[in-house]
């Protein structure tokens, strides 16, 4: 075998270990799945802009509040905060939060929350400004659990920078 086939051969076996080993970081047996299962949509509250007060969305077995900042401005990180009522029946166990304008590419930009306290979900977020000028948001509450998904939208306005 010349040297430059060695080499070749070498990096190859370098790449499919470095892949192996990241294939088992991202998955793990027993690992619960919470992608799939029923998805059911909350009924979240008219009119209510979550960067200006708590807002609430409420289901057959889930009831959440929103609140976003304050204050809410683009280009700037801000607190998100999902508080699920302690009597909710659907068990959470993974909280994201995802951000996007109606009509307009804005990128990916979502975010997990983290377990705080008391059925508490904190995070935090940045937004880019978009380029036309718009500051009209929506937000996608999703959590998960082992009995399914559960959504929630809100619209808000993002202060500019």
């Amino acid at each position: 075998m010349n040297r430059r086939m060695a080499q070749w051969v070498a990096g190859t076996v370098v790449a499919l270990a470095f892949a192996a080993l990241a294939a088992g970081l991202w998955w793990r047996p027993g690992a619960p799945d919470y992608s799939s299962g029923p998805l059911k949509t909350l009924v979240a509250e008219r009119d209510c802009d979550p960067a200006q007060r708590a807002c609430g969305a409420r289901g057959e077995d889930l009831r959440l509040q929103l609140r976003l900042g304050p204050p809410v401005t683009m280009l700037r990180t801000f607190p998100v905060t999902v508080q699920v009522h302690p009597h909710s029946a659907f068990a959470v166990h993974r909280v994201e939060v995802n951000f996007a304008m109606v009509g307009m590419d804005m990128g990916v930009n979502r975010y997990r929350l983290a377990s705080a306290r008391d059925g508490r979900w904190e995070g935090s977020a940045l937004l880019p400004v978009c380029a036309s000028g718009r500051s009209d948001w929506m937000v996608t509450v999703a959590l998960a659990g082992p009995d399914g998904r559960r959504e929630a939208r809100f619209g808000f306005q993002a202060g500019r920078p």
